[in-house]
């Protein structure tokens, strides 16, 4: 971590005190690092010198830097996503046994949780888009022992490969964590930091040229994803009903059908 002011040094020392630091945290010390690390995030963005905390124990990098941060944290999940799917491989994501529905719930609830875990304070650009949509997809065909070779030739789209697996776009599980995180800030008091931070704004002028993604930006996108206002007012008057928000934001982009029965190996007709 490179050298900060005293005033930088001071508030370092409250975020680590926020974080409750050591690797024999409790659970809830965990949950709330978690939580809270959107507003860690957007306060050390005031910080003009770069502070970088790498929090092993739970597998985060917290820095002033949206764009880099969200780069090498998107790189650090895709590496520990993909041990977690490389030790399944073999006997069970590549087995011609297992049923594909199967192994899209394992993929969903296992591999996916530690792809995305944290997201829900990512600001994406459009490349760590593509980054995690190409590896998610490389993972689906897999499932179904599709190769890309085939794919071309057989015309197989990645929407029936999706409806095989019960396993949807990348997009929708970013966005639906996103919301479901969005909404529970929504709905706490006006006093908590997290909710202060989301409404909160730089009095400072926009700097010339392309701007950043922020993570309002990053949040306006997954709303359009599922068809919501973008308006504050109006998604988080539909947030304060917890039942029906989840609802919303969770709701599946196609129906699944039936599941996909493979033909067994010899059959001809």
């Amino acid at each position: 971590m490179s050298s900060v002011s005293s005033s930088a040094a001071v508030f370092l020392a409250l975020v680590l005190a926020l974080f409750a630091g050591g690797k024999k945290a409790s659970p809830s010390a965990l949950s709330s690092r978690s939580s809270s690390r959107y507003a860690l995030n957007s306060v050390l963005a005031l910080v003009r010198p770069r502070i970088d905390i790498d929090d092993t124990s739970i597998g985060n990098l917290v820095t002033n830097t949206p764009r880099p941060f969200d780069h090498h944290d998107v790189e650090a999940r895709i590496k520990k996503a993909s041990m977690a799917f490389g030790a399944l491989r073999d006997r069970f994501f590549g087995s011609r046994d297992v049923p594909e529905r199967l192994k899209g719930k394992v993929y969903a609830g296992g591999v996916l949780a530690v792809l995305l875990y944290g997201c829900e304070s990512w600001c994406l650009t459009a490349a760590s888009i593509r980054r995690l949509s190409s590896w998610h997809n490389k993972r689906v065909r897999e499932m179904c022992r599709v190769t890309m070779c085939q794919t071309y030739v057989h015309r197989i789209t990645s929407k029936s490969l999706q409806q095989r697996t019960g396993v949807f776009e990348l997009q929708h599980y970013l966005a639906s964590r996103t919301l479901l995180w969005a909404g529970h800030v929504a709905r706490m008091p006006k006093s908590r930091l997290p909710k202060r931070l989301l409404l909160s704004w730089v009095r400072t002028p926009r700097v010339a040229g392309g701007q950043e993604i922020t993570f309002g930006r990053s949040l306006e996108r997954h709303l359009e994803h599922f068809d919501l206002p973008t308006t504050f007012t109006e998604w988080a008057t539909l947030a304060q009903d917890r039942a029906a928000w989840h609802k919303l934001v969770t709701h599946p982009p196609f129906a699944i059908g039936k599941p996909f029965v493979r033909r067994p190996r010899g059959d001809t007709r």
